[in-house]
This record gives C-alpha cells, sequence and structure tokens, in this order.
C-alpha cells in the first residue's frame, strides 16, 4: 500500500510583490525522493476582484554529494501582481 504525504507552503510577502511575467524559485530538500512520486501545484490567494494565474516547473536535482532536491519554479502568468501565494506538494512513496 502507498504512502501518501502532503504539504502546504504559504508565501507572503507586502515589501516585493509578485509581479506579472515574472517568477519564484523554490527548493525543496535535501532528501531522498528515490521511488518516490511527487505532485506539485502552485496558486494564488483567492481574490475575486482580481485575474491571476500561475503556473509551475518541476525539476529534480542531485547534488554531486547525493542529496536530491525537488526544484520549483512558479510564473504569474496573470494580469495582476500578488501578494500571497501557495505550494501545495504530494508525496507518493512505497
Amino acid at each position: 500500500m502507498a504512502t501518501v504525504s502532503f504539504y502546504h507552503y504559504t508565501f507572503y510577502d507586502l515589501q516585493l510583490p509578485f509581479y506579472p511575467g515574472t517568477e519564484r524559485r523554490h527548493s525543496f530538500g535535501p532528501r531522498s525522493w528515490y521511488q518516490r512520486a511527487v505532485a506539485v501545484t502552485a496558486h494564488p490567494f483567492d481574490a475575486t476582484d482580481q485575474d491571476r494565474m500561475l503556473v509551475a516547473d518541476v525539476s529534480v536535482r542531485t547534488t554531486t554529494a547525493g542529496s536530491e532536491y525537488i526544484n520549483v519554479t512558479v510564473r504569474n502568468v496573470g494580469r495582476d501582481a500578488l501578494v500571497i501565494y501557495y505550494i501545495d506538494l504530494a508525496e507518493i512513496g512505497p
């Protein structure tokens, strides 16, 4: 039977809003991601009067020391700047 773990991250920066056309990078690790499936989503804080959309690219990086990281690049492709956004990471393992 599989084991599922879920992690929720909140990012908030009032001083430096997440402007349209820009990206933010996040890294999760080090840890062993061997024989694990990982799903990552990024979504903006819900504001009904604004057009907000995020796109997330996910990659796995292994260092020469054998440490493994999940790297996530989040791009703001909406029309409005964000102050709050979220990343959810789900891990499925044996």
